[in-house]
């Protein structure tokens, strides 16, 4: 039987579904169907193409595992715990229940230490804070039972493990979701495979029995989970033994507000739905096909789907795998970082959105020295464990604010944990780039858009050119607050390319850049004059000064405009000797003979024309401008080996 329905699309499809598509519009969608199971879904559009993504930057994997020794493959959970900052949990190979707080940055500063009770080997440990009393613990026991306790790494167990008089098959996980004054929500498949659900703490136990949610059937040991969902209590998502993926709401007070729901697509029995928040699309959801590939869509128990399931492409797990994810808010604020162990037992990772899709699979791991992509073996199938917590970034003392970063825990086929941590890969480039109206001849202002929240600062790079000149070329670092910037000390005339990155501890982001030119301006420079010490036996001799500009250096040719002499406690002035004069002018009775300009006087251009022929003469580096004075002193004033004059000068 065919028929037709209208959804909003999203992306691809799932396992025994072929091509996928869909933009964000309603669409048209073929749906062949045999009794009840969708096996096929024709989308009409295209799916559209994967965006460019920013992924999570991750240190070398550390082997985090004395003191346990875990079958391979056992689920760690990881919980964020203030300044350790995790709390992890793990079974050991024999039957244990143990716990450690390792830091990403810092390894694991004391051993798994073993708590009161036993687990089969690799059954998860459900671990959700608990205030006062560190976490609430819960755990399906060896003899089938369900337990709970309350503890950390710290104080070890705060009281007993109580049973909550429910069963479940061996490596059961409980699904344990904080629950106002309820203490926690908890679900779980029974020995039955039905789905049930309580309420309680371990501290007052459970507040009525264990209730079962309507009439699915899934396989015993197969996770439920449970996310907050307003007025509805939870959204649930479980996979049938019949490999459906399916969906209901409810809570423990008032069961189910309807009947489970199959979605579209199938998976293995027993597999892991998992289901995060995602704002108006409700939860972006993400499975394991039958055919190993892994997929995603977005819906929510009221509306179903939202479009077709997606495969991720470039990747083949292990059926049943579960899909880890997380929010990753440095490539869009509403994208995820999934984990996942391949079935080559490589951890890998991808970042994106069902609307949107992912970006390639990447292995998490480091390259070693030799080149070669280092890290544990995983057996497939394995659970990558992801936590999330804000990093604080501190420096010179001063807490300059969270960074989000990401940490993973998975047991190896050495029956060891190992971890690794992000950082958070580069940011963002920043955008608008664009100098201000603030330019003169030595400063360019500039501003832009942050459009990171993981940089560690800003970072400028600057060259300008000049035809005949060196370039000039700088660097100017700023703080991760600065949206502004002025660089100064520019050089007049030059055209300047600027270019800014945001950079953090896994390197810079993509530069932007800008240009600009400094004004030809007139500027004021110092040049000192050096006392020529003249002798003369047969009569007396001027106190002279010689000097010239450029000094040193290599400089832009360009006009002497002015000289000034400075106020000077010793100097009442200096008589300028013209262009092929001599000191001995100095000397001479002829008013006309030197140009005097008295301290604190400025030389006119009708002067400036008198010493050197020109009111502008010009100079270069090969061709400096030369300047020769007498000394006008008082009588008995000590004699400077130095006098500064002030030159104004213009570049050509």
């Amino acid at each position: 039987m065919r028929v037709s329905v209208q959804v909003k699309g999203l992306l691809v499809c799932l396992a025994l579904m072929v091509a996928c598509g869909g933009p964000s519009e309603p669409q048209s969608v073929e749906r062949e169907s045999t009794g009840d199971a969708l096996t096929t879904v024709r989308p009409v559009a295209p799916p559209p193409k994967a965006p460019s993504l920013s992924l999570p930057f991750f240190s070398s994997w550390s082997r985090v595992s004395d003191g346990l020794v875990a079958a391979p493959g056992t689920p760690v959970t990881a919980a964020p715990w203030g300044q350790w900052p995790f709390a992890v949990f793990a079974t050991g190979a024999d039957s244990g229940i143990y716990t450690a707080a390792p830091n990403p940055d810092q390894g694991l500063p004391a051993p798994w230490a073993r708590l009161p009770g036993a687990a089969a080997p690799g059954t998860p440990v459900t671990a959700v804070p608990w205030p006062n009393w560190g976490f609430a613990l819960f755990v399906t026991g060896t003899d089938y039972g369900i337990y709970m306790a309350g503890g950390d790494p710290q104080r070890g167990l705060a009281g007993p493990w109580a049973p909550t008089n429910g069963a479940a098959a061996l490596r059961t996980q409980v699904t344990a979701v904080p629950w106002g004054s309820w203490g926690y929500a908890l679900f779980v498949t029974g020995l039955d495979g039905g789905i049930y659900t309580a309420a309680g703490d371990p501290q007052r136990g459970l507040a009525g029995p264990w209730a079962r949610l309507g009439g699915l059937v899934a396989s015993p040991g197969t996770p439920v989970t449970a996310i907050p969902w307003g007025s509805w209590g939870f959204a649930l998502f479980a996979t049938g033994a019949d490999g459906g993926i399916y969906t209901a709401a409810g809570d423990p007070q008032r069961g189910l507000a309807g009947p489970w729901a199959r979605l579209p697509g199938a998976a293995a029995p027993g597999s892991a739905v998992t289901a995060l928040p995602w704002g108006s699309w409700g939860f972006a959801l993400f499975v394991t096909g039958t055919d190993g590939g892994i997929y995603t869509a977005a819906g929510d128990p009221q509306r179903g789907l939202l479009g077709p399931w997606a495969r991720l492409s470039g990747l083949t797990a292990r059926l049943g795998s579960q899909v880890s994810a997380l929010p990753w808010p440095y490539s869009g604020a509403s994208t995820f970082a999934l984990f996942v162990t391949g079935n080559d037992g490589v951890p890998y990772q991808a970042v994106g959105d069902p609307q949107q899709g992912f970006g390639s699979w990447w292995p998490v791991a480091s390259t070693t020295l030799d080149g070669q992509i280092g890290g544990p073996t995983i057996p497939p199938g394995a659970t990558i464990a992801a936590a999330g917590w804000n990093y604080p970034i501190i420096s010179n003392g001063t807490n300059l604010g969270n960074k989000y970063r990401i940490a993973l825990f998975v047991t190896g086929t050495d029956s060891a944990v190992h971890m690794t941590s992000s950082c958070c890969g580069v940011p963002k480039p920043p955008t608008s780039l664009r100098v201000t109206s603030n330019v003169t001849g030595h400063s360019i202002d500039v501003s832009w858009v942050d459009n990171a929240n993981d940089a560690d600062g800003f970072r400028i790079n600057y060259t300008g050119k000049r035809t005949g000149y060196s370039d000039d070329t700088g660097t100017l670092s700023l703080g991760a607050s600065a949206r502004t910037a002025s660089l100064t000390g520019l050089l007049s005339g030059y055209s300047y390319t600027i270019k800014l990155v945001a950079y953090n501890s896994s390197g810079d982001s993509r530069s932007v850049a800008v240009q600009a030119t400094t004004p030809i301006v007139a500027e004021q420079v110092a040049v000192t004059l050096q006392n020529q010490h003249l002798v003369n036996p047969n009569g007396p001799v001027p106190i002279a000064y010689a000097g010239m500009y450029p000094g040193f250096g290599s400089v832009p040719a360009g006009h002497l405009l002015q000289i000034a002499v400075p106020q000077s406690s010793i100097a009442l002035g200096l008589a300028f000797v013209k262009l092929g004069g001599s000191t001995d002018d100095c000397l001479s009775s002829d008013p006309g003979a030197v140009v005097t300009v008295l301290a604190g006087q400025t030389m006119t251009s009708a002067q400036m024309t008198a010493v050197y022929g020109t009111a502008k003469p010009t100079y270069s580096t090969s061709t400096p401008v030369g300047f020769l004075a007498c000394l006008i002193s008082s009588q008995g004033a000590p004699i400077p080996e130095t006098v500064d004059i002030q030159a104004t000068i213009i570049s050509q």
